[in-house]
């Protein structure tokens, strides 16, 4: 087989090289469209959210109303009276402290079914 001249090399290296770049050009469309068609989220919306979604009625219910006013307001005078307790733990007993008038005064032992409790909280 004779070899063909230069030029026509050249012209048949060129068509190959253009099948080659089609062929991934091909591929890249492929790969893209597939990228995005997997890429589009397909959702539901469940009872759930459907419930949740539903706007919030603008009734109010009235005892609510009432059950705040009735509630006892307190002054900056009282509260300064009102006592903090805190719960120590003085040899192994709890012990409430007045925190309003220190550590030493107005200590209470707690009664046992109370000290059991306060253990489960803790632990917890």
């Amino acid at each position: 087989m004779a070899t063909l001249p230069a030029p026509l090399q050249r012209l048949q290296q060129r068509k190959e090289l253009l099948v080659i770049f089609l062929f991934l050009f091909v591929i890249a469309v492929f790969w893209i469209s597939l990228g995005i068609f997997s890429s589009q989220k397909r959702t539901a919306i469940s009872a759930q959210q459907r419930q949740l979604a539903q706007p919030l009625s603008p009734a109010l219910d009235e005892s609510v109303i009432v059950n705040l006013e009735n509630k006892t307001v307190y002054s900056q005078s009282e509260l300064a009276d009102f006592p903090i307790f805190a719960v120590t733990d003085s040899q192994g007993q709890p012990v409430l402290i007045n925190v309003r008038e220190g550590a030493g005064q107005d200590n209470v032992l707690l009664p046992p079914g109370i000290e059991d409790e306060l253990q489960d909280l803790e632990a917890n």
